[in-house]
């Protein structure tokens, strides 16, 4: 009796501390833009839902009735073979910010979070 009882606390403190390190973030709406290279397709208002668990983390975008979704592994640095499928823009001239560590402190509170899906690039605005 005693065994099981240790167990069950056992595998409770287990699961409790596994479910904690998992989140989703609350929903929230965001000003949309769809490139194509750099030119806006279309702009307008989305629903963003994000989350992240162990070793990972996942976007999906709500926009014009398609859902664009996104999968990241929290990695420090990329493989060489893998290109790159996320990156920000300033949203206010809608360029690609290629050096974030160079950003003003204008551009860093008004940034696009931006994926790639096939020849399409999705963003939205951070704030």
């Amino acid at each position: 009796m005693k065994v099981l009882a240790l167990t069950l606390a056992l595998a409770t403190m287990v699961g409790m501390s596994t479910s904690a390190q998992a989140h989703d973030d609350p929903r929230k709406t965001s000003e949309c833009y769809l490139f194509k290279k750099d030119k806006v397709l279309s702009k307008g208002r989305c629903t963003v839902d994000s989350g992240a668990g162990a070793g990972g983390s996942w976007t999906t975008i709500s926009f014009r009735g398609k859902k664009y979704h996104f999968e990241y592994i929290d990695e420090i640095e990329s493989p060489n073979n893998q290109e790159q499928t996320s990156y920000i823009r300033d949203s206010k001239i809608l360029k690609i910010i290629k050096n974030p560590q160079n950003m003003t402190a204008e551009q860093a509170d008004n940034l696009l979070f931006c994926d790639i899906s096939g020849s399409q690039h999705i963003c939205y605005k951070s704030a």
